[in-house]
């Protein structure tokens, strides 16, 4: 019998450094696979950081494989970054397959494991919504990380889902722009059918476009074709984009 673990149990096995009792780590120590991956988390010459082992996020995966993140640093208001790992859990022991670093909100932060043909990817889901019924509008965007020599190393991020408005034709009015995407995990590749919906409260859809890219894998490394629909259209209406990682671009 597989028996469940508890979030101190967690946090000990992956940050070897984490004292049980006083509830800290040590960022400049060792992970379990011997980087020193939360190093560059805190300031030179800090030794204990105080966390909360409860503040951690177990996502299972098939095979019995599960992502875990450890929200080790406050980044913010709701926002933390630190040790996200590959993992599998067995009968008396677990293994631990890669580890990187993520960085997003504490609530709303989804991880789901995806296959792109033989190579498993981690796929980290950010969402966040306001309003009810049809008032409802949500923003979320996708952060994929790939594997490789136990390492999971962040390699694209897309957006699946926006809202913003702004002033219609000659300043009258205000229209909507909604944007939604989906993706398709295919071996070498990540294809995306992005759709952007643009319309006026009492008129209706005023017009719509679509765009398919994809983001290729090349030499480890995911290589978008294209530039977003929604950044895009962000250039047009004027608000900037929230900075993004940076990610290589043909």
């Amino acid at each position: 019998m597989v028996i469940s673990l508890s979030p101190d149990e967690y946090w000990s096995l992956l940050l070897p450094s984490f004292d049980a009792n006083a509830k800290t780590i040590d960022p400049g120590a060792a992970d379990c696979s011997g980087r020193r991956s939360l190093k560059s988390l805190s300031a030179e010459g800090i030794n204990s950081v105080t966390v909360a082992p409860e503040k951690l996020v177990v996502a299972p995966g098939a095979d019995g494989m599960k992502v875990v993140w450890l929200e080790s640093h406050a980044r913010g208001e709701d926002t933390y970054e630190g040790l996200v790992a590959l993992t599998r859990q067995l009968d008396s022991y677990m293994e631990v397959y890669a580890v990187g670093l993520h960085k997003g909100p504490a609530e709303g932060t989804q991880f789901t494991l995806e296959r792109m043909g033989p190579r498993l990817v981690v796929n980290a889901v950010e969402e966040k919504c306001s309003g009810n019924g049809q008032e409802r509008r949500c923003s979320a965007t996708n952060a994929v990380y790939l594997m490789g020599t136990g390492a999971l190393k962040a390699a694209a991020v897309y957006p699946t889902e926006q809202v913003a408005t702004a002033a219609g034709p000659g300043g009258r009015g205000v229209v909507e722009y909604r944007f939604s995407a989906s993706a398709e995990f295919r071996e070498g590749s990540i294809q995306l059918t992005e759709h952007l919906s643009v319309s006026a409260k009492g008129q209706g859809e005023l017009r719509a476009a679509d765009l398919e890219r994809a983001f290729r894998l090349e030499n480890d490394q995911l290589i978008a074709s294209g530039e977003s629909l929604w950044a895009k259209t962000l250039e047009q209406i004027g608000p900037k984009p929230e900075a993004q990682p940076e990610v290589p671009r043909r």
